[in-house]
């Protein structure tokens, strides 16, 4: 029996960390989103813009820091 078909079940590394930084992103645009509509009328939007900015950010970071170590 040829073990050599094994060796394909699991995808790469980098595959699993691109997959886990998308999802990572949008769970967090969603949240972003979701924060925007509920600031709607107390806040200026500028801070609206701020807030989701700053989400954002904090997504593409982990994204990137999630692709560029595994």
């Amino acid at each position: 029996m040829s073990y050599l078909l094994l060796d394909i079940a699991a995808p790469g590394g980098s595959t699993l960390a691109i997959g886990a930084g998308v999802v990572f992103v949008l769970v967090l645009a969603v949240l972003a989103w979701i924060l925007f509509r509920i600031f709607r009328k107390t806040m200026k939007l500028a801070f609206r813009v701020a807030i989701v900015g700053v989400i954002m950010f904090i997504a593409l970071a982990g994204f990137t820091a999630l692709w560029w170590l595994v």
